[in-house]
């Protein structure tokens, strides 16, 4: 498989990989177009479990819910002889790794940015499903909406995604990375 940002301009079943946004593994993002309008197309490289990717992306667009991104379809193709899943998720603006580039959360934002995700974990949670990837890269500006990015929900196996969110809390308010219990205890009140 060539690099993710080698594959810019190619298409993959009718979506053209326009601008690559971000890429993580054998997940990347790439910014296209379909019938709804402009699109962000998350592409996986399928290591002989396209059925399962499939299966979980499929499972993870039924949850409906404010603050989880729009997953409006998935497929699967073949680019250079490269088995890819994909799923045709909503565009978002901005992420809020960008926006803690430049500053930290106010109270009142970490408070708004809290209570949307915990809204969308919920859901998640009801539909079986677990997260794993609460980080400010995947919590997303869409228009007014917070929303949590909705392409990584897998089977709930005991997991929980409560520590990763208080760590996200933790990085949004202080501009730090949590690395210990200690940690919490210098946070300002309240």
């Amino acid at each position: 498989m060539p690099l993710w940002n080698e594959i810019e301009g190619e298409t993959l079943t009718g979506l053209t990989l326009r601008r690559l946004l971000r890429s993580e593994g054998r997940t990347a993002w790439f910014a296209t177009d379909d019938a709804g309008g402009p699109a962000v197309l998350s592409v996986f490289e399928a290591l002989n479990d396209e059925d399962s990717v499939q299966a979980r992306l499929e499972s993870a667009a039924r949850v409906q819910h404010p603050n989880l991104l729009v997953i409006r379809s998935t497929g699967r193709g073949r680019l250079e002889d490269e088995s890819l899943v994909y799923a045709v998720m909503e565009p978002f603006d901005q992420t809020l790794a960008e926006v803690l580039r430049d500053r930290t959360l106010t109270p009142e934002e970490a408070r708004e940015v809290t209570e949307n995700l915990l809204s969308a974990l919920e859901a998640v949670e009801a539909a079986g499903l677990h997260h794993g990837h609460v980080d400010a890269s995947g919590v997303l500006g869409v228009g007014d909406s917070i929303k949590l990015r909705s392409d990584c929900l897998m089977p709930r196996r005991g997991q929980s995604d409560a520590t990763a969110l208080a760590a996200l809390i933790y990085h949004a308010l202080t501009g730090r990375r949590f690395s210990s219990e200690r940690d919490a205890l210098q946070l300002p009140a309240p």
